[in-house]
């Protein structure tokens, strides 16, 4: 059984570059995905105008598409709404920000999110994963892969590809 993913990310809608977006799509139209994974940043600043935009781009690519938000995804500048209610812009316009899943035969994926509101410490982008968010999500005990993606690198990652080149840190 073949399956085709594609992953898309950090689409920054209110400061996007339509050129990059126009293409993605097609691409996406055009390999016709068994699931299309959009992992955060759709948003700029998390505002209404800016879902919008992203929302009807979402509604442009093929289904099914599991989204999960990220950290630019969360009321940028109005820091009582992103400590109160980070995520309702983001339900209101895109969809549910914590358990969602999408399973069909050979495939099963479930979304984290590790995006937050505010943090106790200074660089907000590095997001937490919550044990009982993972604990929530069902076992893939059984599945022949895992994969995960998660918005910002972790230090050891930087540090594996600093002295690596340009191109072979595109992924990071």
């Amino acid at each position: 059984m073949s399956l085709r993913l594609v992953h898309l990310s950090d689409t920054h809608f209110g400061f996007e570059d339509r050129g990059a977006i126009e293409a993605a799509s097609a691409m996406t139209l055009d390999l016709a995905p068994d699931l299309t994974l959009v992992t955060g940043d759709l948003t700029l600043a998390g505002r209404p105008a800016e879902f919008l935009a992203a929302r009807a781009w979402l509604d442009r690519l093929p289904r099914p598409v599991l989204a999960t938000p990220g950290n630019h995804d969360t009321p940028y500048w109005n820091l009582v709404l992103r400590s109160l209610t980070p995520f309702d812009r983001w339900r209101r316009f895109i969809g549910a920000d914590e358990r969602v899943a999408f399973e069909s035969p050979g495939l099963a994926a479930y979304a984290l999110n590790t995006a937050r509101g505010a943090q106790l410490r200074p660089n907000w982008a590095l997001g937490a994963i919550s044990p009982t968010a993972v604990d929530e999500n069902p076992s893939l005990e059984g599945s022949n892969v895992c994969a995960g993606s998660r918005h910002s690198p972790n230090r050891a990652q930087l540090e594996r590809t600093s002295s690596s080149s340009r191109d072979d840190r595109a992924d990071v």
